[in-house]
């Protein structure tokens, strides 16, 4: 707190007057800017953060850990605070805290996890269920009706008591179309039920791919920015030497410092795709695949037509509709109606009778819209059909030109661009070394051969997702 009053002001005016002379470089639109720009911009941010820390948070920090030990000095301090007390407590908050530690799985396992946990594939089985359980209502018998009367009923004796008991039985045929009905319903289910399954399936090693895919990026630019940081150093020590110009040691902190920012950059896309996978895998602990190399998967295009999956699917939803509409003709057929009789007609007693009937629907129009109804319907069913099956070879021709065109690019890397650019690294780093190359030159070496390597993977990821959407379609 002394010394506060007579650091504040030197301090303060010693990193204001830095920061102030490169605030021209940070602004400055001239040649050369876009490498003088981010350098005074990492200053002006050191020079503003050490100046907060110097002022304000050591003397704060300083304050506590000379008060903290003022206290513990005191005997009841000791007693709660001692040495036993903390363990115990740091004992305990370690046993109640969950563990998230990555749990290292296979591709077959990441799948099978997330077809257990998967709400869309638990919603696709119990619309199976809920078909299945319509069979018990496709016989709909109406309700059996009771009646009684008591009095004069057919006599000059009012103590004449009738009994009747009446139950529609329905038309005979339209159960048979409803079974039909149900039966297609449970199959169009059980077919979107392996759609989903695929779709899954895709999903996950989709999921499985970024995660590798990124993490290759990430292993490539954090070995860049070590020998970047070594670049760093080494061009501080040619600048006191005198080999190098204050541009060319800036070209050198630029160079650093982008690289630091494409190993952050790569390590947050890591990071979403960690969380990817462990979202897609419904788990409750972040997963991590067994191999992590980047390699191409195998996929056979021999059969370059549409899977049974889809089109199974989309016929079956026609025939759904075709059953329907066979249901809605069913009921132009008569319904059938029985009933039993039981009277007593003083001085007549235990009079029985059974009644047949037949209802025969006598106005068409409204069941006759309906079946109209259904019949287009049906039509549009198979338009749909039609419509969706001839967009999926459409797509499963494109994913095939995807996989010729990353398949030759892949080719090219692996055959030309791979060996040039572990060559044009391996010449910079010597030319450098022996001060046959500028600054520069070096820089723009080592970024051609980074972007390739960066193209290389990123076309081996692209590949495997054409994989994944050529299988899916399969």
């Amino acid at each position: 707190s002394l010394g506060a009053p007579h650091l504040l002001r030197p301090v303060f005016l010693t990193g204001l007057v830095a920061s102030l002379g490169f605030v021209p470089m940070a602004i400055a639109t001239t040649a050369g800017a876009e490498v003088q720009r981010p350098l005074a911009t990492v200053v002006i941010g050191g020079l503003f953060v050490s100046t907060i820390l110097t002022l304000i948070i050591i003397p704060v920090f300083f304050y506590l850990i000379n008060s903290s030990a003022t206290m513990m000095r005191k005997p009841f301090m000791r007693k709660i605070f001692g040495p036993k007390p903390i363990m115990l407590l740091l004992l305990a908050i370690a046993t109640t805290t969950p563990a998230l530690a990555q749990q290292t799985v296979t591709l077959e396992q990441a799948v099978a996890m997330a077809k257990e946990h998967s709400p869309r594939l638990k919603s696709a089985e119990a619309s199976i269920e809920v078909a299945r359980a319509r069979k018990g209502a496709s016989w709909e018998l109406g309700y059996t009706s009771v009646d009684f009367s008591w009095g004069q009923i057919n006599g000059p004796i009012s103590n004449d008591r009738h009994i009747a008991i009446s139950q529609p039985i329905g038309s005979i045929i339209t159960p048979f179309y409803k079974n039909a009905l149900i039966e297609r319903q449970v199959a169009t289910g059980q077919h979107y039920r392996d759609i989903v399954e695929k779709e899954i399936t895709a999903e996950v090693t989709h999921a499985w791919a970024y995660y590798i895919y990124t993490l290759n990026l990430v292993q490539m630019y954090d070995e860049l920015s070590r020998f970047a940081e070594q670049l760093l150093q080494a061009g501080e020590l040619r600048y006191r030497a005198g080999d190098i110009t204050l541009l060319e040691k800036s070209m050198m902190a630029t160079q650093a410092a982008t690289m630091r920012s494409k190993v952050f950059q790569a390590g947050e896309e890591h990071r979403v795709a960690a969380q990817r996978l462990q979202w897609v895998c419904f788990s409750d602990t972040p997963l991590k695949p067994i191999d992590t190399v980047l390699t191409l998967m195998y996929v056979k295009t021999d059969n370059g037509t549409l899977g049974e999956s889809y089109s199974t699917y989309y016929n079956s939803l026609t025939e759904q509709m075709e059953a329907e509409a066979k249901v809605e003709r069913s009921r132009l057929f008569p319904e059938l109606t029985a009933g039993y009789i039981r009277q007593n007609i003083l001085p007549d007693k235990g009079l029985n009778a059974w009644n047949v009937g037949i209802a025969v629907p006598l106005f068409f129009a409204p069941q006759k819209s309906r079946i109209k109804q259904a019949k287009l319907n049906v039509d549009v069913a198979r338009h749909d059909a039609l419509t969706n099956i001839r967009e999926l070879n459409n797509k499963l021709e494109m994913v095939k030109a995807d996989l010729r065109r990353y398949s030759e690019t892949i080719e090219f890397f692996r055959s030309s661009a791979l060996p040039e650019a572990d060559a044009l690294i391996n010449a910079a780093k010597l030319q450098l070394a022996h001060h046959d190359t500028d600054v520069s030159g070096f820089i723009q070496s080592m970024n051609n051969a980074l972007e390739i390597k960066r193209a290389y993977a990123e076309a081996i990821y692209l590949y495997n997702v054409a994989v994944l959407e050529y299988e899916l379609y399969q």
